[in-house]
């Protein structure tokens, strides 16, 4: 289970007994498919050195999203560029254009899920290549508080207040290094071997992890108020 306050030692887990049909209201079930996306251009690795492949590439269609010191990360759409990527210079990463959570692997290129309230804080964004320290600056300069690292190249975030969202929104996107931002659903983190009890009254004792807020003593009592 995705441990969403693993990254700083001062949070930790809440443990309540609640009952298993709680846990199963806790849960927005809301599965993305992990199939590539059609049309979905193909994320590559490419040695910097190899200047002649990276300029056949390009001119099949392919463009560099990033430049990481001794390779390149480079967008290879359908078509002539794609023929290229038997290379033996070119090593085809399909990760970097997924988010693989313990329940599913989200896709950069399906729908945004979005939780039933506009006012969900905590989401998952994912880098196009991996990040360097000016791209977690730039996403900590709209506001977010990075809560912890996501295979592949992805992040869950605190988006605090409404400010922090839309810019998060607007920094996010077609040629952001920014590639897509997510809600981080309860679903996401719920363990599977609570999917059985949902349908039960009967008690079960559970973790439920909070992430150390403001406003957290209220998110508790809320909980223990259901419980």
């Amino acid at each position: 289970m995705l441990n969403a306050t693993q990254a700083e030692s001062r949070r930790g887990p809440f443990a309540f007994r609640v009952s298993a049909l709680l846990a199963g209201l806790l849960a927005l079930v809301l599965f993305t498919s992990t199939a590539h996306a059609q049309g979905k251009p193909t994320k590559v690795m490419v040695d910097a050195g190899e200047e002649e492949l990276v300029s056949s590439l390009e001119e099949a269609g392919a463009s560099v999203v990033a430049r990481r010191g001794s390779y390149l990360v480079m967008s290879v759409p359908e078509g002539p560029a794609a023929s290229l990527l038997a290379s033996s210079g070119v090593h085809v990463r399909n990760d970097f254009n997924q988010i693989r959570l313990s329940r599913q692997t989200i896709l950069a290129g399906a729908a945004p899920v979005q939780a039933r309230s506009s006012s969900r804080k905590l989401k998952l964004i994912q880098f196009d290549a991996p990040p360097v320290d000016a791209d977690l600056d730039a996403l900590r300069a709209t506001g977010v508080e990075i809560v912890q690292y996501v295979p592949q190249n992805a992040y869950l975030v605190w988006a605090p207040d409404e400010a922090s969202r839309s810019a998060l929104g607007a920094r996010a996107g077609p040629g952001s290094a920014i590639q897509f931002q997510t809600d981080y659903l309860p679903d996401h983190a719920l363990a599977r071997a609570l999917d059985a009890r949902k349908s039960t009254a009967q008690p079960v004792e559970v973790t439920v992890q909070l992430f150390n807020h403001e406003g957290v003593k209220e998110d508790i009592q809320a909980i223990i108020a259901l419980s």
